[in-house]
Order: structure tokens, then sequence, then C-alpha cells
């Protein structure tokens, strides 16, 4: 069986000091491998100065940045793209907004028909929550990596045995636990985990 190729998501707290969590990034950059990494804050402004001082730190390490649901922002501070909630013509305000060569990735929930109409329309990645599909035990992100060429993250924090079978299941992108985020060395130490265990996983071949 081949071996995985999933990668880590990073995703910040929703409330965070700024030069606190840019310490517990560069810790988290110096253990591993990491895809990318999603800027989020509650506070318009916090959000603003996180994004000015994470953003090249990040992509100094060749990690994609992006910022949430601000496409202002991703093209002032220079970021990699936006992830914006699923909706059709939030995708397309955003596409627009920050070009073709841009990332734009698109919150789909656990929304099928959304996540398709996305992936048609030209959005680089969907992201899922981890549930299933109605009437099945399969969650829809599973179902989405079986079917479809576009990427998708399962964008809910996983426990290192549920991003196992993520990883197993051909998820492209997985996001680490949110403890991962309360000091240097439980950021180095999730990294390396997870790391460690896509090396060992083996996709299932169905």
């Amino acid at each position: 069986m081949p071996q995985s190729y999933c990668r880590l998501f990073l995703a910040t707290p929703e409330c965070f000091d700024v030069n606190g969590l840019q310490t517990v990034l560069e810790a988290a950059i110096s253990a591993g491998d990491i895809a990318c990494l999603l800027i989020r804050h509650e506070d318009d402004d916090k959000l603003r100065q996180a994004a000015k001082i994470l953003t090249p730190i990040a992509q100094r390490a060749g990690i994609a940045v992006l910022i949430d649901q601000d496409d202002d922002l991703a093209l002032t501070c220079g970021a990699d793209g936006v992830q914006v909630d699923g909706g059709m013509q939030n995708y397309l305000d955003a596409r627009e907004k920050i070009g073709a060569d841009s990332i734009v990735g698109v919150f789909c929930g656990s929304d099928r028909h959304k996540a398709m109409s996305m992936g048609e329309a030209g959005a680089d990645y969907v992201a899922f929550t981890n549930v299933p599909l109605e009437g099945e035990k399969e969650t829809i992100a599973h179902w989405w990596a079986r079917v479809f060429e576009v990427p998708c993250v399962l964008i809910e924090p996983l426990e290192l045995d549920e991003a196992r079978g993520a990883a197993a299941k051909r998820i492209d992108f997985i996001r680490p636990p949110d403890a991962m985020w309360a000091n240097e060395i439980s950021a180095q130490e999730t990294v390396q985990r997870f790391n460690a265990m896509i090396r060992d996983t083996k996709i299932e071949i169905d």
C-alpha cells in the first residue's frame, strides 16, 4: 500500500497574544513539515497585527499562509491566500479580489452539494468538519478524498488516532489539536508526532 501524502494544516487560536504565538510558531516550524497556516483572530486589529508578523515567518519556511475571511488583509500582508465560508458569492468575490494565482479555500462544513459547487467553480481546496454523512458512517471528508481530485482539509482539530485514520483515508490536510499552541515544547512535539504518524501511515485501498 502506498504511503500517505497527507500534510499538516495549522490554524491559530481565535484569541491569542501575537508575540507569544510567534515564539510557539517558530518552535513548530523547527520541528518538521507544515503545509499551511491559517491565521485567525476574533479581534480585527489583532488579526491585522498577527498577519503582519506571522506571515513572513511562515513563508520563509515554505509554508502557505492563509487569512481567515479577509481578502483585503490577505493582499496587504502578502499572504498566499484566504479561506472563506461556503457560499458561491463569497468564493467569487474573494477570487476576483486576490486573483487567479492566489489560494482561495472554502469552508463547506458537511455540505456535499456546496463542496461540489466550490470544486467546480475553481476553489483551491474545500474544508470540512469531521462528521459522518447523513445516514452513513463515512465522513464527508473521507468521501470527498476518495471521489474528487480537489484537495480537502479536515478543518476540525484531530487527536493523533483520528488523524491517523484521516491520513489513511487520503485526506490531503489535517489539523493537529489546539493544545499544540500552549507552549514551544507542545508545538514541537505535536509537529514531530504528527509527521512521524504520516510517514508511517499507509493509504487504504478501496
